[in-house]
This record gives C-alpha cells, sequence and structure tokens, in this order.
C-alpha cells in the first residue's frame, strides 16, 4: 500500500487464503469461501449478501494474501461507467463490482471516484461486507427538552468613533466694529482628555430552539432463517446400478410396536439410492445446501469404534435441459456408532454444491452412496432419513 494510501485513510486488513482456482490482482472482488477456514473465492452472483472485500496484493492461487474487508480502498475494479457515490455490489462478472445508485440489499462500499466505462475506482469498503435489505423507517423520536441558558459572554471592544456632525448654519453677521489693533499671536492650548466610555446597554433575549434533526437510516437487516427439506427412507429409490435395498421395516423395534423403514446399504460393495421427485421450494437463493443422516443398524451389527460414511451429491434442472446429465460433487459425513437399534444423527456435512444453475423452483435430484472405502461397520446400515438445510433468498 502506498504512502498516499496511508494518509487517505485507515483499512481493515485480514491475511486470507486465495481459495479461487486462480491467481487474484490488487482490485479484484473476494467473497468468503465457506468451503475453506479463513479462505476466500470469487462469484458471479449478482447483489451477493455476506462477507465480501477487495484484493489488496497479487495472491498466486492458494496461497496468503491481504483482504481489505473495511476502510479505503486505492483500487476496486467495477464492470461498468461509475458515477461518485455510487453504491457497490457484486457483479456477475468475476472479480468486479457493480455500481448502483441507490442503496440497496447487497451493498459492500461507495465510489470515491468516477469512471466513463469498466475499469478502477477509489472506494470506501463498509465493514462487515454486503448489508441485508433495507428494514422500514422507524417513528420520529419525541424532542429532547431545552438545554439550560448558557452564561453571558465578555463584553466586546468599543467601537470606533463615528463621523463629526455637520455644522449648523452661520447666525445674521452683526455690524463691523471699528478695527482694534491687532494683538500677538497666542500659543496654542493642550488638547482636553477623552471622556471616559459610557455603560454598556443589557443583553437581548435568548433566540428560539432550532428544530430537532431528521432520523438517521434504520441499519441493515439480519440473515434469514435457514429453511429446511427431509428426504424419507420411504421417498428413495435404489440406482438402477449398485442400488441399495428397497425401503422395508426395521425388524426388531415388535415389542412397542415401532414401525420404522430404512434403506439398507451393504457393508462389501458402495450402494446407492436417489431421490428424484424433488422441486425446491420458492424462497431457496439457490446456493448451497447442508445434511443430516438418520440411521441405524440392526442387533449385533456395531462396536466401539466402528463408523459409517455417508456421501451425498446432486443436480438441479430447469425448462428444456437434457435430463441425463452428471451430478456435482460428492461431500460426505463420517458417524461413529453408538449402540444398535438406536437412532444415530450425523453431525452437518460441509456446504453442498449442486450441478447445473440451481434456481428456486427447479427440479433437483440428490443420490446418497455408503463409502465403504472409509468405513468399518460389519454390517448394513440402515438410512431412516436425511435432513436438508438451504439459505433463504
Amino acid at each position: 500500500m502506498t504512502n498516499i494510501n496511508l494518509v487517505r485513510g485507515r483499512q481493515v486488513c485480514l491475511p486470507l487464503t486465495n481459495n479461487s482456482g486462480g491467481a487474484l490482482v490488487e482490485g479484484d472482488v473476494v467473497v468468503a469461501d465457506d468451503s475453506l477456514e479463513l479462505s476466500i473465492t470469487t462469484t458471479t452472483t449478482e447483489g451477493l449478501v455476506g462477507a465480501i472485500g477487495v484484493v489488496a496484493e497479487s495472491i498466486a492461487s492458494s496461497a496468503i494474501g491481504r483482504i481489505i474487508t473495511g476502510g479505503y480502498a486505492a483500487i476496486v475494479s467495477v464492470d461498468g461507467a461509475t458515477t461518485i457515490g455510487d453504491f457497490l455490489i457484486t457483479s456477475s462478472t468475476a472479480k468486479t463490482a457493480k455500481p448502483v445508485a441507490v442503496l440497496q440489499s447487497g451493498a459492500f462500499g461507495i465510489a470515491l471516484t468516477a469512471t466513463v466505462g469498466a475499469g478502477t475506482i477509489e472506494a470506501l469498503l463498509f465493514l462487515g461486507g454486503g448489508m441485508g435489505g433495507i428494514g422500514p423507517t422507524g417513528p420520529d423520536g419525541a424532542s429532547g427538552p431545552t438545554g439550560p441558558t448558557g452564561p453571558d459572554g465578555s463584553t466586546g471592544p468599543t467601537g470606533v468613533d463615528g463621523p463629526t456632525g455637520p455644522t449648523g448654519i452661520d447666525g445674521a453677521t452683526g455690524p463691523t466694529g471699528p478695527d482694534g489693533p491687532t494683538g500677538p499671536t497666542g500659543v496654542d492650548g493642550p488638547t482636553g482628555p477623552t471622556g471616559i466610555d459610557g455603560a454598556t446597554g443589557p443583553t437581548g433575549p435568548d433566540g428560539p430552539t432550532g428544530p430537532t434533526g431528521v432520523d438517521g437510516p434504520t441499519g441493515p437487516t439480519g440473515p434469514a432463517v435457514a429453511g429446511q427439506i427431509v428426504l424419507t427412507a420411504r421417498g428413495g429409490s435404489p440406482r438402477s446400478v449398485n442400488g441399495c435395498a428397497e425401503a422395508t421395516k426395521i425388524a426388531g423395534l415388535s415389542g412397542n410396536n415401532i414401525d420404522v423403514y430404512a434403506l439398507a446399504f451393504d457393508m462389501t460393495t458402495d450402494e446407492f439410492a436417489q431421490w428424484a421427485e424433488i422441486v425446491m421450494p420458492s424462497d431457496w437463493d439457490g446456493g448451497h445446501l447442508h445434511a443430516k443422516f438418520f440411521w441405524t443398524c440392526l442387533s449385533g451389527i456395531g462396536g466401539i469404534d466402528k463408523t459409517v460414511c455417508w456421501s451425498i451429491s446432486g443436480r438441479s434442472w430447469g425448462d428444456n435441459e437434457n435430463l441425463d446429465q452428471a451430478l456435482g460433487g460428492t461431500v460426505s459425513v463420517t458417524d461413529t456408532w453408538q449402540a444398535d437399534e438406536y437412532l444415530h444423527i450425523s453431525t452437518e456435512s460441509a456446504a453442498i454444491t449442486l450441478a447445473g444453475t440451481p434456481t428456486a423452483g427447479e427440479h433437483v435430484l440428490f443420490e446418497i452412496m455408503r463409502d465403504i472405502s472409509e468405513d468399518d461397520l460389519a454390517g448394513d446400515a440402515q438410512l431412516i432419513a436425511v435432513l436438508l438445510s438451504y439459505t433463504r433468498s
């Protein structure tokens, strides 16, 4: 950072890892990457709400570099013409900001300089990244009481004397007497002393109290509560290749007439099940999902420190898209056996990214596999349900 940038204002900089898959340069716009701790990546989502920053120096892929998250930024890449005072949001063009004239959800800074087209500007970044939507203005607060009158100030200096008034009209000239002898000219007498200043007049009354100022803007709205979807065992089907067993009642729970259905996954072969009749809710933001797995095993199967590894992947389809396409990357969760015929609930998975162009209201398919190369439970693992969490728009 140059000396002039130090003079212009303070910055909040964090050392973060470049997880974008490519090199970054000063001025690139980046966002927090929730797939790796203390890392950033790029985005093509316009108006993204989240942790947003600007690269302060060149950073190679997978290297650590400084990211400005608040304060003055000397170089910010923009995707089009920018006016001083424009607000900045993330752009559909990777690594750039989009200027907007009106404050809106996702704004993370304000332009301090202008450009006639795509290029770079100077900007002031809001600490904390992209803000949420603007809430309604609250009612005006009551006017506070008038403060007490302050003490009289000291008397100012006396002003300069005003100009001398005009000479009065000469009286009528009397008759001229006879000239007397001219006497000698006398010396000038001394100048008399200046008279004392008059008393200062009284202080005038105080003027009326000024009007109360307008209320400041309402702060940004916080993040929305996550939505949830449940995949049940009876809603899933064995995959046509290396499929698990069909959903059946779990044997051995007849003592209290408990009927629980599960999909049985073998211990010797990677087996799969699919949920192919899912349409995502209208409030989904099209982003990552997270999964928790609910499972058990029959009597005599488990053992101390034995584990089961569940993996999940999926894809989203819109109108007029080919159904025969590959799924997204696999995300896995390993859970430890506790007791036979007891319910086991795994920890929440890392972020799941669906293949395709995920959007609310699209048809999606989820595929779940037991990865036997990563677990050692000596028998069938019984999958009862999967809880999926998503971010609402």
